[in-house]
């Protein structure tokens, strides 16, 4: 019986433990609607629906004719305390215009707070597109040029390594029926857009697209948190699909519309793809410490980079891709996890240490220092590290000390040095 009822009770402790900690987890969504334009808001309130299924904690506000500096200064103060903000096409891009960034009137452009927009009609003033109306952005209901005009089914996507595709590629059905995509005509974008999906057929235009925290906006000027462009296009189109007594065009997306949407709230609050991929293929892999490096080289100001969040792109970020997301050491140049002869063999082979050619190594070629040089620098670099013949790292891994092998091998690295300039 005791035995029994101590089951019981270790049952209870772990399912509340685990709601405490689904509810300490669920990311918190601040979803800004217009109470009167109801057949836009059946949309936003069937898509929080969605967001809560999948574990998102959902906050509609419903901001109806509210307008002037007041209300702007209110709804940054409140958008200040979510994970991330949701801009439906119900508010309208003169209700969002009543703000100064940069330039522009977008109320809530000097946020730090992540940012999706449906609306497409305030990209322009947020500095995410230009300003040419229905030639640089809109929906394709309303375009101006031929080819991107019209209702489609499916979008084509441009990246499919980047976590926003949702793990699709090629061209995807995302509506059941041809409806209109949001669009930016990406040759006057920012230069720090990254573009997800086009309109099919139409290169051009980018239906889904994101500028990271700190990449440079239309003008020039810098992005203050993550945006995200979404592709679900403007509710110009009312039919009521499933005869639910609503006609809105949560109704008309496929799985893979869903997914997409899904994605973008999962990159934006940091629930999706891994910390140090910068190439989104879902691996640390030397591409990614090979960009890493030239990011610091580069005195790059782009925040995807910034693995630490202390505002800076340097050596310390690479420290954090080495030693706490690689799990690895400074000197495994085949990225194995350890640091032994193996990689003294493999970089040698590569014939780059200390050659007449500046900025010709990468890390698999002994650039551990990420000066793009292999020199005895990147060699004191590694041994300084500790790790030579550690074996993999530990989990929690403990201050290495200094050991005579490493002292050994940094003096034979010396007298190799001396031999090569004596030829």
């Amino acid at each position: 019986m005791t035995r029994k009822w101590l089951v019981v009770f270790l049952a209870q402790v772990l399912l509340t433990f685990s709601m405490v900690r689904t509810a300490e987890s669920a990311k918190n969504v601040l979803m800004i609607a217009d109470v009167n334009a109801a057949w836009h808001v059946d949309s936003e309130v069937e898509l929080a629906e969605y967001l809560e299924s999948v574990g998102y904690s959902v906050t509609i506000q419903h901001i109806g004719d509210m307008a002037g500096e007041a209300f702007a200064e209110e709804q940054r103060d409140l958008a200040s305390q979510f994970d991330v903000v949701y801009l439906g096409d119900s508010i309208g891009s003169v209700t969002i215009s009543q703000g100064d960034f940069e330039g522009s009137e977008f109320f809530m452009g000097e946020l730090d707070v992540p940012i999706i927009s449906q609306e497409a009609y305030m990209w322009d003033e947020a500095l995410w597109v230009s300003r040419d109306r229905f030639f640089d952005f809109g929906d394709t209901f309303q375009a101006q040029e031929d080819g991107v005009l019209g209702a489609f089914t499916d979008m084509s996507i441009v990246a499919p390594n980047h976590p926003l595709a949702a793990g699709l590629s090629g061209d995807v059905s995302v509506y059941t029926d041809p409806y209109g995509f949001n669009f930016g005509f990406i040759p006057t974008m920012g230069k720090g857009v990254d573009v997800i999906a086009t309109v099919p057929g139409q290169p051009e235009y980018a239906t889904l697209f994101v500028y990271e925290k700190g990449s440079e906006l239309v003008g020039g000027s810098t992005s203050p948190g993550m945006r995200i462009g979404m592709y679900l296009g403007q509710n110009v189109a009312p039919v009521d699909l499933d005869g639910d007594g609503t006609n809105n065009r949560f109704d008309r997306l496929t799985e893979n519309g869903k997914q997409l949407i899904k994605a973008a709230f999962d990159y934006a609050t940091g629930s999706g793809g891994i910390l140090g991929d910068f190439d989104h293929d879902g691996l640390l892999t030397l591409a990614d410490i090979n960009s890493l490096s030239a990011a610091v080289r580069a005195a790059s100001s782009d925040a995807s980079f910034d693995l630490n969040g202390d505002s800076l792109v340097n050596n310390t970020d690479r420290e954090v891709w080495v030693n706490d997301l690689k799990r690895t050491y400074f000197g495994d140049a085949n990225l194995d996890g350890e640091f032994n002869s193996a990689d003294f063999v493999a970089v040698f082979q590569s014939g780059q240490y200390e050659d007449s050619t500046p900025g010709n190594s990468d890390w698999s070629t002994g650039d551990w220092n990420g000066d793009a040089d292999f020199d005895s620098s990147d060699f004191v670099a590694a041994f300084q590290a500790g790790g030579y013949e550690n074996g993999p790292r530990a989990a929690v891994a403990a201050v290495p000390e200094p050991i005579s092998g490493n002292l050994l091998l940094l003096g034979g690295l010396s007298l190799l040095r001396r031999a090569r300039r004596k030829k």
